[in-house]
This record gives structure tokens, sequence and C-alpha cells, in this order.
């Protein structure tokens, strides 16, 4: 058996002590971790490259020196916890210790540090087994990550956005601390299986949320829907959920990874912009049938009071007065159209098919175009809202379509599909042509802000013989429920 000299520097007395051999040769040869054994006077006897390396001292400069020689800097906070497991004879586990060391001059690294006493046959401590790891990169990877979340979870509350996951397989799930803050509920009260979450939708949005995740289970496309949620304390909150699919090799999706934002506050302001916008249509249709159309009917009144007086004497203006009377008969009848355009639908009390019906009737009159129309939906859209939303969606398809489609025919068509009500306009024209152009179009993006609202979906797309296809979706029953001040009892 080789050995090496010792020299302690209080003694300066020479110690023969073994190398480590056999397993324990090897361990030390091959240890990705930093391995040493000190005696009971904290010099060390034994250190492996691996641990030489670390503090930045060859092995042959610790042999027989002290903590205290070599590391005066970390000397006092490591010494004594040494000179404490050598005192108690218990072990210390998660040790841990940030200093600067020859090998990185001038840098504050961490390292984990685990100490077992080694005793003799009657239990006294001889020497110490220590290991050693520098930790530096994984704490700093741990307080980026925690930094990260705090970040995120400040981001989340700001915007009110919380993000959850849901295994497909095992239904298992997961919410982040602002989904439970959005839901009112505490972790402990909300179970994250899909039907116990789905006791938290309103129960009019319940179905269509159901078949929404449905079909992105079965297709593998995002979801993407507007639904309101029932909190524990009965306040209804409106909530815009995102999600997306996630596959595996074999195609059949597996996960579920979405955000909740809470966009109540947002829905009541736009349902009140809608509401002021409605209201100055109806001022400004009022006004138009009120005073200019008045005013031009007591035009024409006196012009024709005026060609009586002078037909009598055979005026030679009678041709021009004529001409005259029919251009203010036609502003008579361009304003009264116009009026009725801007004029709430259901003020002269005509409910949802009737006035859409009424609405393909003065299409038809343009010049050029037949607007048929077929309403078989025989009931009544309970909320007005609704209602004006899927008209005002109609009215859009349809200038879409005398603009841009060059129809010679266009078909409104409004019909009940199991509990839903779908809005069809429908135009024989060039279709849509350059999809990504059209569906910026400002008249586009009111037609789906307008579906949103009703908790709706809108869908443009070709025809199936060509042409334009515009489709309005919306559950037919609690529709809408004015979200301000909204209570409800808590879903069962």
């Amino acid at each position: 058996m080789t050995s090496m000299t010792v020299m302690g520097l209080d003694t300066m007395e020479e110690h023969a002590l073994p190398e480590p051999t056999g397993g324990v040769g090897r361990l030390y040869a091959i240890a990705p971790v930093g391995l040493c054994y000190l005696d009971t006077e904290l010099r060390y006897l034994y250190i492996n490259e691996w641990l030489a390396r670390i503090h930045g001292v060859p092995v042959e400069a610790h042999m027989g020196r002290t903590i205290d020689e070599l590391f005066e800097n970390v000397a006092a906070a490591v010494g004594q916890r040494l000179r404490d497991v050598i005192a108690t004879g218990e072990p210390l586990i998660d040790g841990e210790v940030t200093a600067e060391t020859p090998a990185h001059p001038g840098e504050l690294r961490c390292y984990a540090q685990r100490y077992y006493p080694d005793k003799d046959d009657d239990g006294t401590v001889v020497g110490i087994s220590c290991v050693v790891q520098d930790v530096t990169e994984r704490k700093q990877a741990d307080e980026s990550l925690r930094r990260s979340e705090r970040r995120l979870k400040a981001a989340q509350r700001v915007a009110k956005v919380g993000s959850w996951e849901r295994d497909l397989v095992t239904e298992e799930g997961w919410w982040s601390d602002e989904t439970y803050q959005i839901f009112g509920v505490g972790p402990e009260e909300q179970s994250l299986v899909h039907e116990a979450f789905l006791e938290r939708v309103h129960p009019d949005d319940r179905r269509q949320l159901r078949r929404a995740v449905q079909r992105a289970r079965q297709t593998g496309d995002s979801l993407d829907m507007e639904y309101r949620i029932v909190r524990p304390d009965g306040e209804v909150r409106v909530i815009h959920g995102r999600a997306d699919v996630e596959l595996d090799d074999a195609g059949r999706p597996t996960q579920l990874f979405g955000t909740s934002q809470d966009v109540t506050e947002r829905v009541q302001l736009e349902r009140e912009l809608v509401s002021i916008s409605e209201r100055e249509r109806e001022r400004i249709g009022r006004d138009l049938h009120d005073g200019l159309g008045q005013t031009l009917v007591g035009a024409s009144l006196s012009l024709q009071a005026l060609a009586k007086n002078l037909g009598a004497d055979a005026s030679p203006y009678e041709d021009e007065l004529s001409r005259v009377q029919a251009m203010l008969d036609a502003s008579i009848a361009e304003t009264r159209r116009i009026s009725q355009l801007l004029t709430p639908i259901f003020s002269t009390g005509l409910g949802l098919s009737a006035a859409l019906e009424e609405l393909a009737r003065q299409i038809d009159e343009v010049p050029g175009i037949n607007c048929h129309s077929r309403c078989s939906f025989d009931g009544e859209v309970y909320s007005t809202e609704v209602a004006s939303h899927l008209y005002r969606i109609a009215q859009e398809g349809i200038a879409n379509a005398l603009k841009h489609s060059q129809a010679e025919n266009i078909y409104l068509n409004l019909e009940q599909i199991e509990d839903l009500l779908c809005l069809e306009v429908l135009d024989d024209g060039v279709g849509i042509g350059d999809e990504g152009a059209r569906l910026k179009g400002l008249g586009l993006r009111s037609m789906s802000y307008r579906a949103r609202m009703i908790n709706g979906r809108l869908d443009v797309a070709p025809g199936e013989r060509g042409g334009t296809r515009v489709l309005c979706t919306c559950p037919l029953q609690g529709s809408v429920i004015p979200v301000q001040d909204s209570k409800m009892g808590a879903a069962s």
C-alpha cells in the first residue's frame, strides 16, 4: 500500500496515511462531485481532483493543511459547521455556503455541502467525509425561474388572465393562482375534473362550451370563445377562453393548454358603446323622418299647389315643375328608406323574422338585385339586443355582397337548428377572392364583433355553388344576460 506524508503545521510530525484504494479510490477518481476526508482538526487527508478544481487549489496543496489555512474567507462558517458535526456525531445534510475561491476570483459562488461523521468502534468521531457541489448555475436557474413565475403571476393578475392545463387521458388538471381568483374559488374548493369545471359555467353557455371542447378534441383545432361563469357568490363574469390541443405521435389529442381572461368590464363597456351607437342611429333616423322628411313633404305639397295654380293658366313651366316634383318624391322615398334602416327594428313592434323579410324587400327594389328571404324560424328572440345584433349582421352581410360580389341574387335565411339560431347571407357573386384582404374589412370585423357580443360565432366562406356565405350562429336561449350587477344562484 502506498502512502502520503501529511505535515501538521502545529506539530510538524509526519503521519503515514493510506491513500484511498479499491472502490473508494475509484469513487474518488470518477465521482462528478467534490469529495474529501478531514481529520478532527479539520486537516485535509484525502481530496479528489474534482473538489480541487472547485477550490482552484491543487490536490497536493491541500494535504495536511486546514480549512483555516487555505480558505480564510469561509473558515469561520464552514469550520463551525464541521466542529458541530464532530461534537454531536450527527451528519449535516443540507449545508450551503456562498464564497469566493481561487478558482473564481472576484466571483461569489454557491456550494452545497454534506458532512458525514466517521466513527470508530466506540462511537468516537475520528474524521469527517465531505461531499461538495458547485450549485451556482442551478441556484441562478432556480432564481430565474422564481423571478419568471413572480412576473407571470403579476402579469396575470394585472391582465386578469389565468392559465390552465388538462390531461385528456387522465382528466387531471392544473390551474394557475389567477385562474382560481377569476373563478372566485380556492384550490381546496374546486375539483379540476372537466365536469366540475363545467358546473362553474353559466347554464346557458355550458352546452356550447362543451361542444367547443369536444370539437377541439376531435379536430385538434384551437379553441377561442367567450362564455360566462357563475362565482360561488352568484356573480356572473364573462370569460374569454383560448386553448390549444397537444397531439401525440399518432395524432391523438393528449393535452389541452389554455388561458382564461376575465373580460367582464370590457364587455360591459362594449355593450354601453353599442347601446349609445344604437340610440344615436335612432336619433338620426327620427330626425330624418321628423325633420328633413317632413320638410321635403311640405315642399312637395307646396310645389303641387303651385303647379296646380300655374296649370290653370297653361304655364310654360309645367314640365319643369313636374321634373322637380319627381326629384322631391325620390328624395322623400330615399329619406324614408334611410330612416327605416337607422330606426331600431323593433320600435314599430316588428319581430326579427318580419324585420329581416322587410329588409329583403327593400333590397329587392335595388336595380339588378334579387333578394330572397326564407325565415323558417317561427319563434321570437326574447332579447332585443340579440335581435338587433343579428339584424345589423344581416345588413352588413348584404352591404358587403352589394359592394363586392357582383351578385345577381342574395339569399337571406333565418332558421333554428337544435338550440342554435342560424342567420345566413348567401350570394351568387364572384366569391370571397383574396380571403386575407376581405377578412380585414371594417364590415367583417363589425360582424365578428357583433357575433361575439351575443356569444355567437361568425363564419365567412365560399358558398357551395360559388359566391360567399356569411353564417352567424348563436345560442337561442339565454343568448344575452346583462352582466352589470348580474347575480344568480350558484350553479349546481
